[in-house]
C-alpha cells in the first residue's frame, strides 16, 4: 500500500466562503473555530490587499495559541 507524508495527520476542513464571497467576519470566525479545535496549521487560499480589524484580532489569537497560518 501507499502511505502519504503524514499518515497520522488529522484534517479538519472549514468553509468560510460562499457564492457571495468571503466576508471578513466569516474568515475571523473560521480562524477562531480553528483555534478552538486546537489545530496546528491553518491553510487559507485567500487573496486581497485589505484586512479587517476582526481578522487582525483572530490572526493574533491564532498566533498566540501557536497556530501557524499560511
Amino acid at each position: 500500500g501507499l502511505v502519504g507524508v503524514a499518515p497520522e495527520a488529522e484534517l479538519l476542513m472549514g468553509k468560510v466562503c460562499s457564492d457571495q464571497g468571503c466576508p471578513s467576519t466569516a474568515i475571523a470566525k473560521g480562524l477562531n473555530w480553528a483555534v478552538s479545535e486546537k489545530v496546528q496549521v491553518v491553510n487559507m487560499s485567500l487573496g486581497g490587499i485589505m484586512i479587517s480589524n476582526g481578522e487582525r484580532v483572530a490572526l493574533a489569537a491564532a498566533e498566540a495559541a501557536g497556530v501557524y497560518v499560511a
